[in-house]
């Protein structure tokens, strides 16, 4: 029945019907369909598919062939099936299963399918849960999972657990995301709230904010970002402020480009913003580019090389 239907071309709205395929042979038989998959199938998606059916009823044989059937030293995919089957019933299992895993996509796979599960508890429980994580990488991804999903279902409550996150690496990851839901709730009060932060995660907030902010009203952030302290380092925030406005608004988003302090950055966001300005409106965008001093040759160029 598995090849009749894989017959029939595999297309993203067939998946959901695929995995209940997979997940009942894994039940009736899971060797003799895991034998299939890894015969037939180029992607990881029925093997684990099938792990996951087949180790929520019996983990420790699942466990088993998946350690018997993967050879080097890269992360085994079977095992983010095994994952995902033990998770709902023995969290503490799965997780010791995942500090397994190497850094790769595969472990990356395994902690997505687990935090539903953490987060049950509310987002508090499930920091707790991070502290058990011995590897710092493999934490901190999980911390910054953790409080963009707090975020976008409670951003204030999300705000006040991050200033209590004691690596303040991990806090500057997730603050983007958590100042973004803010402003998306109260623009005022993420404003103030991004401007009151320690320098370490205030460009991180003011980046957040401006991704709102810009797709609201250009003008108005660009105000605002020249209010903020020139010591703060706004380089991300103005990457963000030009991505955002410069369909509405291209001369303001070329303008902000060069306060850029990273030349690398700056001379790459020149181009990308310049190069759509001067396909849309060609006759401003050459002017603004002749009148502006200091451009980069390379930026100078574009017209030439847009023609």
């Amino acid at each position: 029945m598995v090849a009749d239907f894989r017959a029939l071309g595999i297309t993203e709205q067939r998946m959901s019907e695929y995995g209940m395929l997979l997940h009942a042979w894994g039940k009736a038989d899971a060797e003799g369909a895991l034998t299939y998959a890894m015969e037939n199938t180029g992607t990881p998606f029925a093997r684990q598919a099938i792990m996951t059916s087949w180790s929520s009823d019996d983990p420790e044989a699942a466990l088993a062939f998946a350690r018997a059937n993967h050879d080097g030293e890269g992360a085994n995919p079977l095992l983010v099936g095994v994952i995902r089957g033990i998770a709902p019933a023995n969290l503490n299992r799965a997780t010791d299963l995942l500090q397994d895993l190497p850094y790769s996509r595969e472990r990356g796979d395994a902690l997505q399918s687990l935090l539903p599960f953490v987060i049950e508890g509310g987002a508090a429980d499930a920091l707790t849960w991070t502290a058990g994580i011995a590897d710092s990488q493999l934490q901190s991804g999980a911390i910054n999972y953790i409080m963009r999903d707090f975020a976008d279902s409670n951003p204030r409550g999300a705000a006040e657990l991050l200033l209590t996150l004691e690596d303040k690496r991990v806090a500057a990851r997730a603050v983007d995301n958590v100042a973004g839901s803010l402003a998306r709730v109260d623009l005022e009060e993420a404003k103030r709230w991004s401007t009151g932060l320690d320098e370490e995660l205030q460009s991180g907030a003011v980046e957040g904010v401006i991704s709102h902010y810009a797709s609201l009203d250009p003008v108005a952030a660009s105000n605002w970002l020249g209010s903020l302290p020139t010591t703060t380092n706004l380089d991300s925030a103005i990457r963000q402020f030009a991505w955002r406005s410069q369909r509405s608004e291209p001369e303001l988003a070329a303008d902000w480009i060069g306060h850029i302090k990273d030349s690398g950055r700056r001379e790459e966001m020149y181009n990308s913003v310049l190069s759509r300005w001067l396909r849309a409106d060609p006759s401003s965008a050459e002017q603004w580019i002749e009148t502006t001093p200091d451009l980069p040759e390379g930026v100078r160029s574009l017209p030439n090389r847009t023609r």
